[in-house]
Protein backbone atom coordinates (compact mmCIF):
# COMPACT_ATOMS: atom_id res chain seq x y z
CA UNK A 1 0.00 0.00 0.00
CA UNK A 2 3.04 2.12 0.72
CA UNK A 3 3.69 2.76 -3.27
CA UNK A 4 -0.26 2.63 -4.43
CA UNK A 5 -1.91 6.18 -5.67
CA UNK A 6 -5.76 6.50 -5.01
CA UNK A 7 -7.78 8.18 -7.17
CA UNK A 8 -9.12 10.44 -4.61
CA UNK A 9 -5.37 11.38 -3.69
CA UNK A 10 -5.19 15.00 -4.69
CA UNK A 11 -2.47 15.34 -7.56
CA UNK A 12 0.92 17.97 -7.11
CA UNK A 13 -0.18 19.33 -10.02
CA UNK A 14 -3.11 21.50 -11.32
CA UNK A 15 -6.09 20.09 -12.96
CA UNK A 16 -6.43 20.05 -16.62
CA UNK A 17 -7.81 22.88 -17.69
CA UNK A 18 -9.81 21.42 -20.65
CA UNK A 19 -10.17 18.01 -18.35
CA UNK A 20 -14.18 18.61 -19.03
CA UNK A 21 -14.03 19.62 -22.77
CA UNK A 22 -15.09 17.54 -25.49
CA UNK A 23 -10.93 16.69 -27.70
CA UNK A 24 -12.63 18.03 -30.66
CA UNK A 25 -13.74 21.37 -29.71
CA UNK A 26 -12.92 24.45 -31.32
CA UNK A 27 -10.92 27.40 -30.57
CA UNK A 28 -13.88 29.56 -28.98
CA UNK A 29 -15.29 26.72 -27.36
CA UNK A 30 -11.45 26.03 -25.60
CA UNK A 31 -11.01 29.91 -24.71
CA UNK A 32 -14.70 29.68 -23.01
CA UNK A 33 -13.68 26.38 -21.22
CA UNK A 34 -10.51 28.15 -19.94
CA UNK A 35 -12.46 30.92 -18.85
CA UNK A 36 -15.40 29.03 -17.11
CA UNK A 37 -12.23 27.14 -15.35
CA UNK A 38 -11.39 30.32 -14.30
CA UNK A 39 -14.45 30.11 -11.96
CA UNK A 40 -14.62 26.60 -10.73
CA UNK A 41 -12.54 25.04 -7.91
CA UNK A 42 -8.85 24.74 -8.14
CA UNK A 43 -6.39 22.19 -6.11
CA UNK A 44 -3.35 24.78 -5.42
CA UNK A 45 -6.72 26.75 -3.18
CA UNK A 46 -6.31 26.49 0.74
CA UNK A 47 -9.85 26.06 0.85
CA UNK A 48 -9.51 22.72 -1.74
CA UNK A 49 -7.07 21.08 0.52
CA UNK A 50 -8.68 22.32 3.63
CA UNK A 51 -12.42 21.50 3.07
CA UNK A 52 -12.52 19.15 -0.20
CA UNK A 53 -9.44 17.47 0.45
CA UNK A 54 -9.35 14.75 -2.22
CA UNK A 55 -9.13 14.59 -5.79
CA UNK A 56 -12.29 13.07 -6.73
CA UNK A 57 -14.19 15.36 -4.19
CA UNK A 58 -13.01 18.24 -6.32
CA UNK A 59 -14.15 16.39 -9.56
CA UNK A 60 -17.11 15.83 -8.12
CA UNK A 61 -17.28 19.58 -6.55
CA UNK A 62 -16.83 21.10 -10.12
CA UNK A 63 -19.54 18.52 -11.89
CA UNK A 64 -22.19 19.92 -9.49
CA UNK A 65 -20.83 23.41 -10.32
CA UNK A 66 -21.83 22.80 -14.16
CA UNK A 67 -24.93 21.15 -13.31
CA UNK A 68 -26.47 23.49 -11.34
CA UNK A 69 -26.61 25.74 -14.47
CA UNK A 70 -25.95 28.55 -12.73
CA UNK A 71 -22.58 29.76 -14.97
CA UNK A 72 -22.12 33.38 -13.49
CA UNK A 73 -21.72 32.07 -10.21
CA UNK A 74 -18.02 31.76 -8.51
CA UNK A 75 -16.82 29.22 -6.39
CA UNK A 76 -15.36 30.36 -3.42
CA UNK A 77 -12.21 28.46 -3.82
CA UNK A 78 -11.61 29.59 -7.40
CA UNK A 79 -8.66 31.03 -9.45
CA UNK A 80 -10.93 33.89 -10.28
CA UNK A 81 -12.31 34.99 -6.72
CA UNK A 82 -8.28 34.74 -5.42
CA UNK A 83 -6.71 36.65 -7.70
CA UNK A 84 -9.68 39.40 -8.02
CA UNK A 85 -9.41 39.39 -4.10
CA UNK A 86 -5.50 39.46 -4.04
CA UNK A 87 -5.63 42.86 -6.40
CA UNK A 88 -8.22 44.48 -4.39
CA UNK A 89 -6.45 44.07 -1.36
CA UNK A 90 -2.69 45.65 -3.01
CA UNK A 91 -5.04 48.34 -4.50
CA UNK A 92 -6.92 49.49 -1.04
CA UNK A 93 -3.56 49.12 0.97
CA UNK A 94 -1.99 51.40 -1.42
CA UNK A 95 -4.81 53.60 -1.16
CA UNK A 96 -4.60 53.70 2.21
CA UNK A 97 -1.65 55.03 2.57
CA UNK A 98 -1.74 57.43 -0.44
CA UNK A 99 -5.82 58.89 0.90
CA UNK A 100 -4.02 60.59 4.09
CA UNK A 101 -1.00 62.35 2.39
CA UNK A 102 -3.78 64.12 0.34
CA UNK A 103 -4.56 66.50 3.05
CA UNK A 104 -0.95 67.71 2.96
CA UNK A 105 -0.79 69.25 -0.24
CA UNK A 106 -2.45 72.48 -1.57
CA UNK A 107 -5.87 71.91 -3.53
CA UNK A 108 -5.33 68.28 -4.04
CA UNK A 109 -7.27 66.53 -6.60
CA UNK A 110 -10.59 64.74 -5.65
CA UNK A 111 -10.94 63.03 -8.01
CA UNK A 112 -7.81 60.81 -7.74
CA UNK A 113 -7.16 57.98 -10.27
CA UNK A 114 -5.97 55.85 -7.55
CA UNK A 115 -8.44 55.97 -4.86
CA UNK A 116 -11.27 56.06 -7.14
CA UNK A 117 -9.56 52.56 -8.51
CA UNK A 118 -10.35 51.37 -5.10
CA UNK A 119 -13.89 52.45 -5.13
CA UNK A 120 -14.81 51.05 -8.38
CA UNK A 121 -12.60 47.78 -7.27
CA UNK A 122 -15.27 47.89 -4.13
CA UNK A 123 -18.06 48.73 -6.33
CA UNK A 124 -16.89 46.01 -7.77
CA UNK A 125 -16.48 43.08 -5.41
CA UNK A 126 -20.30 44.12 -4.63
CA UNK A 127 -21.54 42.67 -8.41
CA UNK A 128 -18.77 39.45 -7.04
CA UNK A 129 -19.74 38.97 -4.08
CA UNK A 130 -23.98 38.39 -4.88
CA UNK A 131 -22.32 35.73 -7.64
CA UNK A 132 -19.76 34.13 -4.95
CA UNK A 133 -20.59 30.65 -3.37
CA UNK A 134 -19.63 30.63 0.14
CA UNK A 135 -18.82 27.81 3.16
CA UNK A 136 -21.83 26.79 4.76
CA UNK A 137 -19.64 25.63 8.20
CA UNK A 138 -22.81 24.80 9.73
CA UNK A 139 -23.78 22.06 7.43
CA UNK A 140 -20.22 21.92 6.11
CA UNK A 141 -21.58 22.58 2.17
CA UNK A 142 -20.58 24.97 -0.33
CA UNK A 143 -23.60 26.96 -1.29
CA UNK A 144 -23.93 27.67 -5.00
CA UNK A 145 -27.87 28.55 -4.94
CA UNK A 146 -27.97 32.69 -6.58
CA UNK A 147 -30.83 33.01 -4.27
CA UNK A 148 -29.08 31.83 -1.07
CA UNK A 149 -26.12 33.71 -1.71
CA UNK A 150 -27.89 36.88 -2.24
CA UNK A 151 -29.84 36.45 0.58
CA UNK A 152 -27.42 35.79 3.41
CA UNK A 153 -24.84 39.00 1.64
CA UNK A 154 -28.13 41.30 1.70
CA UNK A 155 -28.60 40.53 5.69
CA UNK A 156 -24.81 41.02 6.23
CA UNK A 157 -22.24 43.46 4.90
CA UNK A 158 -24.33 44.44 1.83
CA UNK A 159 -24.96 47.70 3.60
CA UNK A 160 -22.00 48.77 4.83
CA UNK A 161 -19.94 47.57 1.73
CA UNK A 162 -22.21 49.92 -0.34
CA UNK A 163 -21.89 52.83 1.58
CA UNK A 164 -18.25 52.16 1.98
CA UNK A 165 -17.49 52.20 -2.42
CA UNK A 166 -19.64 55.55 -3.11
CA UNK A 167 -16.47 58.00 -3.86
CA UNK A 168 -17.47 60.62 -0.98
CA UNK A 169 -14.56 62.89 -1.70
CA UNK A 170 -15.96 64.12 -4.89
CA UNK A 171 -17.77 66.13 -2.66
CA UNK A 172 -15.94 69.72 -1.15
CA UNK A 173 -17.63 70.81 2.43
CA UNK A 174 -15.93 74.31 1.31
CA UNK A 175 -14.94 75.75 -1.51
CA UNK A 176 -11.27 76.82 -0.81
CA UNK A 177 -9.54 73.89 -1.62
CA UNK A 178 -5.95 75.72 -0.17
CA UNK A 179 -6.79 73.67 3.03
CA UNK A 180 -8.75 70.35 1.80
CA UNK A 181 -11.45 69.25 3.28
CA UNK A 182 -12.80 66.40 0.63
CA UNK A 183 -10.43 64.15 2.91
CA UNK A 184 -12.52 63.97 5.64
CA UNK A 185 -14.26 61.39 4.39
CA UNK A 186 -11.19 59.08 3.65
CA UNK A 187 -10.99 57.67 7.08
CA UNK A 188 -14.69 56.56 7.38
CA UNK A 189 -14.38 54.67 3.73
CA UNK A 190 -11.37 52.85 5.19
CA UNK A 191 -13.11 52.18 8.81
CA UNK A 192 -15.88 50.41 6.51
CA UNK A 193 -13.77 48.03 4.00
CA UNK A 194 -11.65 47.15 7.09
CA UNK A 195 -13.90 44.22 7.73
CA UNK A 196 -13.40 42.42 4.30
CA UNK A 197 -10.31 43.95 3.57
CA UNK A 198 -8.95 41.79 7.54
CA UNK A 199 -10.60 38.54 5.77
CA UNK A 200 -8.95 38.48 2.38
CA UNK A 201 -5.67 39.78 4.23
CA UNK A 202 -6.21 36.28 6.32
CA UNK A 203 -6.43 34.47 2.99
CA UNK A 204 -3.92 35.39 1.77
CA UNK A 205 -1.67 34.32 4.21
CA UNK A 206 -3.26 31.02 4.29
CA UNK A 207 -2.63 30.73 1.13
CA UNK A 208 0.99 31.46 1.15
CA UNK A 209 1.52 29.48 3.88
CA UNK A 210 3.00 32.22 5.73
CA UNK A 211 3.61 30.27 9.96
CA UNK A 212 1.73 32.23 12.64
CA UNK A 213 4.86 33.85 14.07
CA UNK A 214 5.67 35.71 11.32
CA UNK A 215 1.54 36.31 10.36
CA UNK A 216 1.52 38.11 13.56
CA UNK A 217 4.36 40.09 13.16
CA UNK A 218 3.60 41.04 9.63
CA UNK A 219 -0.26 42.08 10.95
CA UNK A 220 1.54 44.26 14.26
CA UNK A 221 3.85 46.26 11.03
CA UNK A 222 1.22 46.90 8.97
CA UNK A 223 -0.78 48.15 11.61
CA UNK A 224 1.49 50.29 12.82
CA UNK A 225 2.43 51.89 9.68
CA UNK A 226 -1.17 52.37 9.14
CA UNK A 227 -1.77 53.77 12.58
CA UNK A 228 0.84 56.63 12.76
CA UNK A 229 -0.16 57.41 8.98
CA UNK A 230 -3.39 58.11 10.24
CA UNK A 231 -2.92 59.72 13.27
CA UNK A 232 -0.47 62.54 11.33
CA UNK A 233 -3.73 63.11 8.73
CA UNK A 234 -5.53 63.27 11.89
CA UNK A 235 -3.35 65.81 13.64
CA UNK A 236 -3.49 68.35 10.59
CA UNK A 237 -6.99 67.39 8.88
CA UNK A 238 -8.06 69.16 12.93
CA UNK A 239 -6.87 72.58 11.96
CA UNK A 240 -7.23 72.44 8.59
CA UNK A 241 -10.68 72.59 8.74
CA UNK A 242 -10.72 74.72 12.00
CA UNK A 243 -8.95 77.33 9.08
CA UNK A 244 -12.11 77.74 7.04
CA UNK A 245 -14.17 78.73 10.46
CA UNK A 246 -11.09 81.56 11.32
CA UNK A 247 -10.94 84.53 10.08
CA UNK A 248 -7.18 84.05 9.01
CA UNK A 249 -6.56 87.67 9.11
CA UNK A 250 -7.79 89.03 12.92
CA UNK A 251 -6.45 85.18 14.35
CA UNK A 252 -5.79 85.40 17.95
CA UNK A 253 -2.82 84.38 19.29
CA UNK A 254 -3.14 81.03 20.65
CA UNK A 255 -5.23 79.99 17.45
CA UNK A 256 -2.01 81.52 15.35
CA UNK A 257 0.44 79.21 17.24
CA UNK A 258 -1.35 76.17 16.91
CA UNK A 259 -1.71 76.67 12.95
CA UNK A 260 1.85 77.77 12.50
CA UNK A 261 2.80 75.37 14.93
CA UNK A 262 1.51 72.11 12.67
CA UNK A 263 2.48 74.26 9.57
CA UNK A 264 -1.07 74.75 8.34
CA UNK A 265 -0.37 77.09 5.47
CA UNK A 266 -0.30 76.68 1.80
CA UNK A 267 3.08 78.05 1.18
CA UNK A 268 4.62 75.07 2.98
CA UNK A 269 5.94 72.25 0.88
CA UNK A 270 3.87 69.10 1.58
CA UNK A 271 6.83 67.00 3.20
CA UNK A 272 7.96 69.17 5.79
CA UNK A 273 4.05 69.29 6.84
CA UNK A 274 4.12 65.58 6.89
CA UNK A 275 7.26 65.19 8.84
CA UNK A 276 6.05 68.13 11.32
CA UNK A 277 3.08 66.76 12.04
CA UNK A 278 4.61 63.20 12.30
CA UNK A 279 6.71 64.61 14.72
CA UNK A 280 3.92 66.08 16.85
CA UNK A 281 2.10 62.73 16.82
CA UNK A 282 5.44 60.56 17.53
CA UNK A 283 5.90 62.96 20.52
CA UNK A 284 2.44 62.23 22.35
CA UNK A 285 2.26 58.62 21.35
CA UNK A 286 5.21 58.05 23.36
CA UNK A 287 4.45 60.53 26.19
CA UNK A 288 8.00 62.21 25.09
CA UNK A 289 5.62 65.55 23.33
CA UNK A 290 6.44 69.34 24.75
CA UNK A 291 3.09 70.27 26.91
CA UNK A 292 2.66 73.70 26.80
CA UNK A 293 0.61 75.69 29.08
CA UNK A 294 -3.40 75.93 28.51
CA UNK A 295 -3.29 79.84 27.73
CA UNK A 296 -1.37 78.85 24.69
CA UNK A 297 -3.69 76.34 23.69
CA UNK A 298 -7.53 76.36 22.31
CA UNK A 299 -10.22 74.19 22.76
CA UNK A 300 -10.44 72.38 19.35
CA UNK A 301 -6.69 71.52 19.45
CA UNK A 302 -6.99 70.41 23.38
CA UNK A 303 -9.79 68.12 22.18
CA UNK A 304 -7.56 66.62 19.76
CA UNK A 305 -4.90 66.26 21.78
CA UNK A 306 -6.76 64.38 24.31
CA UNK A 307 -8.29 61.77 21.65
CA UNK A 308 -4.88 61.23 19.80
CA UNK A 309 -3.21 60.38 23.78
CA UNK A 310 -6.44 57.72 24.45
CA UNK A 311 -6.45 56.37 21.03
CA UNK A 312 -2.36 56.05 21.01
CA UNK A 313 -2.41 54.27 24.10
CA UNK A 314 -4.99 51.84 23.32
CA UNK A 315 -3.36 50.91 20.33
CA UNK A 316 0.43 50.62 21.65
CA UNK A 317 -0.78 48.45 24.47
CA UNK A 318 -3.08 46.29 21.78
CA UNK A 319 0.27 46.01 20.19
CA UNK A 320 2.81 45.16 23.10
CA UNK A 321 -0.07 42.54 24.58
CA UNK A 322 0.04 41.29 20.99
CA UNK A 323 3.71 40.61 21.03
CA UNK A 324 3.88 39.64 24.72
CA UNK A 325 1.11 36.91 23.90
CA UNK A 326 3.10 36.00 20.94
CA UNK A 327 6.51 35.31 22.96
CA UNK A 328 4.69 33.30 25.91
CA UNK A 329 3.14 31.50 22.80
CA UNK A 330 6.68 30.64 21.20
CA UNK A 331 8.23 29.45 24.34
CA UNK A 332 5.75 25.95 24.01
CA UNK A 333 7.28 26.21 20.41
CA UNK A 334 10.38 26.46 21.81
CA UNK A 335 9.98 23.27 24.09
CA UNK A 336 8.37 21.54 21.26
CA UNK A 337 11.38 21.80 19.33
CA UNK A 338 13.26 21.25 22.03
CA UNK A 339 11.86 17.44 21.94
CA UNK A 340 12.03 17.05 18.29
CA UNK A 341 15.83 17.62 18.48
CA UNK A 342 15.43 14.55 20.97
CA UNK A 343 13.42 12.30 18.40
CA UNK A 344 15.46 13.01 16.21
CA UNK A 345 18.92 12.09 18.13
CA UNK A 346 16.89 8.86 19.04
CA UNK A 347 15.45 8.13 15.66
CA UNK A 348 19.29 8.34 14.30
CA UNK A 349 20.51 6.30 17.08
CA UNK A 350 18.10 3.42 16.23
CA UNK A 351 19.01 3.72 12.75
CA UNK A 352 15.01 4.03 11.78
CA UNK A 353 14.46 3.63 7.94
CA UNK A 354 13.80 6.98 6.50
CA UNK A 355 9.84 6.46 5.77
CA UNK A 356 9.12 5.09 9.36
CA UNK A 357 11.02 8.17 10.39
CA UNK A 358 8.92 10.32 8.07
CA UNK A 359 5.80 8.61 9.87
CA UNK A 360 7.16 9.31 13.40
CA UNK A 361 7.28 13.17 12.48
CA UNK A 362 3.89 13.49 10.85
CA UNK A 363 2.14 11.89 13.62
CA UNK A 364 3.83 14.08 16.55
CA UNK A 365 2.98 17.57 14.23
CA UNK A 366 -0.64 16.34 13.95
CA UNK A 367 -0.84 15.42 17.85
CA UNK A 368 0.91 18.64 19.09
CA UNK A 369 0.80 21.03 16.20
CA UNK A 370 3.73 22.00 16.79
CA UNK A 371 3.23 23.35 20.69
CA UNK A 372 4.13 21.55 23.57
CA UNK A 373 1.49 20.10 25.76
CA UNK A 374 0.72 17.44 28.78
CA UNK A 375 -1.88 15.70 28.13
CA UNK A 376 -1.27 13.41 30.35
CA UNK A 377 -1.25 16.02 32.87
CA UNK A 378 -4.13 18.01 31.69
CA UNK A 379 -6.53 14.94 32.06
CA UNK A 380 -5.37 14.23 35.48
CA UNK A 381 -5.79 17.94 36.47
CA UNK A 382 -9.99 17.62 35.76
CA UNK A 383 -12.75 14.75 36.99
CA UNK A 384 -14.20 12.01 35.77
CA UNK A 385 -17.44 13.72 35.31
CA UNK A 386 -15.52 16.42 32.97
CA UNK A 387 -13.74 14.18 31.03
CA UNK A 388 -17.10 12.24 30.15
CA UNK A 389 -18.38 15.79 29.40
CA UNK A 390 -15.44 16.09 26.64
CA UNK A 391 -15.99 12.64 25.20
CA UNK A 392 -19.87 13.59 24.83
CA UNK A 393 -19.26 16.62 23.12
CA UNK A 394 -16.57 15.24 21.00
CA UNK A 395 -18.12 11.55 19.86
CA UNK A 396 -21.52 12.28 20.69
CA UNK A 397 -22.55 13.49 16.86
CA UNK A 398 -20.25 10.52 15.53
CA UNK A 399 -22.49 8.02 17.24
CA UNK A 400 -26.21 9.30 17.14
CA UNK A 401 -26.15 9.99 13.10
CA UNK A 402 -25.78 5.88 12.92
CA UNK A 403 -29.11 4.25 11.89
CA UNK A 404 -28.14 1.00 13.92
CA UNK A 405 -28.10 2.99 17.24
CA UNK A 406 -31.51 4.74 15.93
CA UNK A 407 -34.55 4.11 18.88
CA UNK A 408 -31.74 3.22 21.42
CA UNK A 409 -32.14 4.74 25.03
CA UNK A 410 -30.35 7.62 26.30
CA UNK A 411 -28.02 5.36 28.87
CA UNK A 412 -27.05 2.74 26.11
CA UNK A 413 -26.23 5.85 24.14
CA UNK A 414 -24.09 6.78 26.44
CA UNK A 415 -22.32 4.10 27.50
CA UNK A 416 -21.16 3.63 23.78
CA UNK A 417 -19.65 7.10 23.67
CA UNK A 418 -17.76 6.71 26.91
CA UNK A 419 -16.52 3.41 25.11
CA UNK A 420 -14.86 4.92 22.27
CA UNK A 421 -11.36 4.66 22.13
CA UNK A 422 -9.32 7.60 19.63
CA UNK A 423 -6.57 6.58 17.60
CA UNK A 424 -4.55 8.57 15.00
CA UNK A 425 -3.86 6.54 11.22
CA UNK A 426 -1.13 8.00 9.34
CA UNK A 427 -1.30 8.76 5.68
CA UNK A 428 -1.55 5.24 3.44
CA UNK A 429 -1.81 3.18 6.99
CA UNK A 430 -4.17 0.15 6.70
CA UNK A 431 -7.32 0.84 9.04
CA UNK A 432 -8.81 -2.75 8.26
CA UNK A 433 -7.06 -5.61 5.79
CA UNK A 434 -9.36 -7.37 3.37
CA UNK A 435 -9.39 -10.80 4.71
CA UNK A 436 -9.11 -9.88 8.79
CA UNK A 437 -11.58 -9.89 10.92
CA UNK A 438 -13.37 -6.34 11.63
CA UNK A 439 -13.37 -6.49 15.24
CA UNK A 440 -14.12 -3.14 15.74
CA UNK A 441 -17.24 0.04 14.47
CA UNK A 442 -15.25 3.42 13.16
CA UNK A 443 -15.98 6.58 13.60
CA UNK A 444 -14.36 8.89 11.66
CA UNK A 445 -13.73 12.48 13.61
CA UNK A 446 -10.87 13.99 11.01
CA UNK A 447 -9.60 12.65 7.82
CA UNK A 448 -10.56 10.69 4.57
CA UNK A 449 -10.41 5.96 4.56
CA UNK A 450 -10.30 4.80 0.99
CA UNK A 451 -11.89 1.29 0.57
CA UNK A 452 -9.98 -0.68 -2.40
CA UNK A 453 -10.76 -4.25 -3.49
CA UNK A 454 -8.14 -7.25 -4.05
CA UNK A 455 -6.83 -5.47 -6.88
CA UNK A 456 -6.00 -2.19 -5.02
CA UNK A 457 -8.87 -0.61 -7.10
CA UNK A 458 -10.88 1.98 -5.22
CA UNK A 459 -14.21 1.20 -4.23
CA UNK A 460 -15.67 4.42 -2.44
CA UNK A 461 -13.96 6.61 0.24
CA UNK A 462 -15.53 8.30 3.56
CA UNK A 463 -14.76 11.74 4.67
CA UNK A 464 -15.40 13.61 8.45
CA UNK A 465 -17.92 12.00 10.59
CA UNK A 466 -19.04 8.98 8.17
CA UNK A 467 -18.46 5.43 9.93
CA UNK A 468 -18.25 1.81 8.94
CA UNK A 469 -17.90 -1.83 10.54
CA UNK A 470 -20.71 -1.87 12.06
CA UNK A 471 -21.12 -6.02 10.68
CA UNK A 472 -18.64 -6.30 13.27
CA UNK A 473 -21.81 -5.34 16.13
CA UNK A 474 -23.54 -7.69 14.74
CA UNK A 475 -21.67 -10.40 13.20
CA UNK A 476 -18.47 -10.68 15.55
CA UNK A 477 -16.76 -13.44 13.60
CA UNK A 478 -17.24 -11.23 9.97
CA UNK A 479 -14.43 -10.71 7.74
CA UNK A 480 -13.94 -7.15 5.66
CA UNK A 481 -14.29 -7.83 1.78
CA UNK A 482 -12.25 -4.24 1.20
CA UNK A 483 -8.54 -3.13 2.71
CA UNK A 484 -8.93 0.21 4.12
CA UNK A 485 -6.44 3.02 4.18
CA UNK A 486 -6.10 6.44 5.37
CA UNK A 487 -5.05 8.62 3.11
CA UNK A 488 -4.29 11.87 5.22
CA UNK A 489 -3.71 11.88 8.90
CA UNK A 490 -7.34 10.42 10.25
CA UNK A 491 -8.64 10.64 13.64
CA UNK A 492 -10.66 7.98 14.06
CA UNK A 493 -12.78 6.42 17.06
CA UNK A 494 -13.51 2.80 17.68
CA UNK A 495 -15.88 1.04 19.27
CA UNK A 496 -14.50 -2.98 20.09
CA UNK A 497 -17.58 -5.42 18.73
CA UNK A 498 -16.94 -7.88 22.48
CA UNK A 499 -18.56 -4.84 24.63
CA UNK A 500 -21.82 -6.32 22.68
CA UNK A 501 -21.33 -10.00 23.95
Amino acid sequence: MENTKHACMLPKSAVGEDELLHPTANYCQRIRSRLRNLLLPCDWHHGTVVFIRSRKGLELERQRQIASGHWFIWHPYSPAKFYFECFLWVVNAFSGLYAPLQVFFTCPNPANPLILAADFLTFCEIIINFCSGYNDENNKEIVLEPRKIASRYIKGPFFIDLIAAVPWQLYQPFSDCRYPSHTVFHPTKLILRYRSLLKIRESIMEQLEVPYFWSVIITVFIRLVYFFNWMTYWQYQVPVICAHYYELDTLGQAEAKWLSRLNVDPSVDPLTKYITNLYYVCGRCFGAGYVAPVRDHVIPEMIQNCITDIFSLIFLLYCFMTVLRLILCSQSNFIFDGAMKDLETYMNIKRLPKPLQNKIRLFINYKFGGSYMDENYILNTINEHIKQDINMHTCRRLVVTVPLFKGFPVMLINTIIFKLKQEVFIPRQEVIKRGHLIGNMYFIYYGTVVFTDQHGREVHHLNDGAHFGEAALLRPDELATTTATALEISEIYTLAAQLFY
